[in-house]
């Protein structure tokens, strides 16, 4: 179950893949659970709008757990983001440097494919 601590929106970082899932508040994300939880695998992280990073666990019967939040760096934003954006074919992205958190929510929402 997420926490009410989370502040959305998130996007989930799936293990070490450049690939990165935007998921916009509860609701989606609780879609997105019962849709993809199944995907859900050790490594994988959610990260949230308070660049606070909440490693995801599965659990019995399809949910999915966090546990305590470590803080994420906004480089370290910006380089998933980055890698994101590459693995689509984005082009340009080493222009890329939002300078906060929103900005890069703001640039995943607009290259959402969920």
């Amino acid at each position: 179950m997420v926490s009410r601590e989370v502040s959305w929106p998130v996007f989930i970082r799936h293990g070490k893949h450049p690939v990165l899932s935007f998921i916009e508040d509860l609701t989606v994300w609780q879609s997105f659970i019962e849709e993809s939880g199944w995907m859900i695998t050790p490594g994988d992280e959610l990260v949230d709008s308070a660049l606070q990073r909440w490693r995801l666990q599965r659990g019995t019967e399809g949910s999915v757990r966090v546990e305590t939040p470590q803080p994420m760096p906004l480089a370290e934003a910006e380089r998933l983001v980055r890698q994101h954006l590459s693995n689509q074919g984005v082009c340009c992205i080493s222009k890329l440097s939002r300078g906060d958190i929103a900005s890069l929510m703001d640039v995943l929402r607009s290259t959402d494919d969920f």
